[in-house]
């Protein structure tokens, strides 16, 4: 991975910006904010505060169950 231009080889993540791309980028990972927070993207995965693990299709089918989402319709109230 190319660094950015803000971070040299050889020296410590100078700004959160830098440390942030370079998680997104080489480790796949991704924060999350608001209501989400202390959960993250990893890859496909979603993963909670207590490094628990749940897989897109673990998700599609927990919400299909409750009938929270209709794929032609979109999200629908509770």
């Amino acid at each position: 991975m190319d660094r950015p231009p803000c971070w040299p080889n050889g020296l410590q993540c100078p700004n959160r910006c830098a440390a942030a791309l370079h998680a997104r980028i080489v480790h796949g990972t991704t924060p999350l904010y608001g209501h989400w927070y202390g959960w993250r993207l990893a890859g496909r995965d979603l993963v909670s505060p207590h490094r628990e693990r749940v897989q897109a299709h673990v998700l599609d089918r927990w919400l299909a169950g409750r009938d929270l989402f209709d794929w032609r319709r979109g999200w629908r109230k509770a």
